[in-house]
């Protein structure tokens, strides 16, 4: 299908890169991973680091080029280690700043062998697993750096839950951090209502920064029922290296409580990212028999004033459902709108039907596609039907192989969960095509000024 060269003018050339993520594609689905969660697991931590180092294994494969940066905050962040192993079911987790009790800064929580379960319908026996406040969310105190590492997050979840049910009080997330340079890394989050994780800054302590006070990294996100991360305090935020394998929302920065033109210094950067959007059921199957999501997962408004910055990422869209979209081009438009850099990202149309040109004509979101390609050569290329549908199956492979560490939901967890995740084969990961992380920019960072 040519559409893109009617609209866009672009010309792909993948060469060896296309063979690869064919030949990756085919074997998709042939491997099922063990019920035990990470099985596979390589060495991350330095020796003299005892309380981290006796969880990892000599699962690291044997390769010249090959370095898995999972978990490195517990090697760049210097505070005290909580350790979180364990199967907790359906317990939480709660750490406040309160009073004169504080999280100590740079505070790291290992959470490799930490399994939970979530579940907001049609029962809540717990809706938020993690919530670790290092600074009152009111502002009185001075929040403090954190690194939350690994978490399985396992959602029980009805399936045909619909998005107002996931919707309804109390609020529900894997994970919610109210802290300063937070960082999570190497989570797995499946079947949660409603957010994956939250970030927030106590609301006194929000200013415009040139530093990530938010980093989302090695994350899996799956069957997310509304935002996979919802930050909508507009702070400067990096997510990297993370997959969202069928989400209704990836990247959520709606302003909540209103917005300022100041914040158009701060900047959400998206580097090495994998989207793949997928509907969830709508309360009216009438008006939405396929169901509903946000289109091309970057959920903001005309009104956000923060930048953005794309880099080689990859945005797979399918219409063999048609979903009823929310904002399914305009709000995709107001994120490009704002972009301050871009390079080498694909968007991948993988209908048999028709690259949506109408729509994205008629919401001018061609437009600002065809001006970024003129302001940053190779920003973005269109892929379709067969070919879009092999590029993303390849990179989503080769991403779940470049990240053996990160845990597996396990089989049949329950009886409306009968999947399986794939297991990593390290052996073929490719860490220059997409999905690899080979130009990860946050594994070094430690404090910012």
């Amino acid at each position: 299908m040519k559409y893109k060269l009617k609209f866009l003018g672009l010309f792909l050339v993948i060469g060896p890169m296309a063979a690869f993520y064919q030949n990756e594609a085919k074997g998709l689905g042939e491997q099922l991973m063990s019920e035990k969660i990470n099985q596979e697991r390589q060495s991350d931590q330095n020796q003299d680091d005892s309380a981290a180092d006796k969880k990892d294994s000599s699962a690291a494969p044997d390769m010249d080029k090959y370095v898995d940066d999972t978990f490195s905050c517990l090697k760049t962040y210097k505070g005290p280690i909580t350790d979180l192993s364990g199967d907790h079911k359906y317990d939480n987790f709660n750490l406040y700043a309160v009073g004169s009790k504080r999280v100590p800064v740079e505070a790291r929580f290992d959470a490799r062998d930490g399994i939970w379960h979530q579940r907001k319908f049609p029962d809540a026996p717990n809706g938020l697993p993690v919530k670790i406040s290092s600074g009152s969310v009111n502002g009185s105190s001075l929040p403090t750096p954190v690194c939350f590492t690994g978490g399985t997050f396992i959602g029980t979840n009805d399936p045909e839950m619909n998005w107002r049910e996931a919707k309804q009080r109390p609020r529900g997330r894997a994970i919610l951090l109210v802290s300063d340079r937070s960082i999570i890394d190497g989570a797995r989050i499946d079947n949660v209502g409603e957010d994956g994780v939250g970030l927030f800054v106590p609301r006194k302590h929000k200013a415009v920064t040139s530093y990530n006070r938010h980093i989302v990294r090695n994350t899996w996100f799956s069957n997310i029922y509304d935002d996979a991360i919802e930050e909508t305090q507009m702070q400067t935020m990096l997510v990297e290296d993370t997959l969202f394998d069928g989400v209704m929302q990836a990247v959520a920065t709606d302003p909540a409580g209103g917005s300022s033109d100041a914040y158009r210094k701060n900047l959400v950067t998206l580097n090495e990212v994998l989207i793949r959007t997928k509907p969830v059921p709508h309360p009216d199957k009438k008006r939405a028999p396929h169901g509903v999501y946000h289109g091309f997962g970057l959920k903001m408004r005309s009104a956000t004033p923060h930048g953005w910055s794309f880099q080689k990422s990859v945005f797979a869209y399918d219409d063999r459902e048609k979903p009823h979209g929310n904002g399914f081009a305009s709000r995709f438009r107001a994120a490009l709108s704002t972009t301050e850099s871009c390079s080498d990202n694909v968007i991948a149309w993988m209908g048999d039907g028709a690259w949506p040109a109408k729509v994205l004509v008629e919401r001018g979101a061609i437009k600002e596609i065809e001006n970024l390609n003129k302001k940053f050569p190779g920003c973005f290329t269109i892929l379709e039907g067969r070919e879009g549908r092999q590029f993303w199956e390849g990179a989503r492979r080769n991403w779940i192989n470049c990240h053996p560490q990160v845990g597996r939901i396990p089989k049949n967890v329950s009886p409306k969960l009968p999947h399986v995740d794939p297991s990593s084969d390290a052996s073929k990961c490719d860490t220059n095509a997409y999905g690899g992380g080979g130009t990860n920019i946050s594994a070094t960072i430690s404090l910012a000024p």
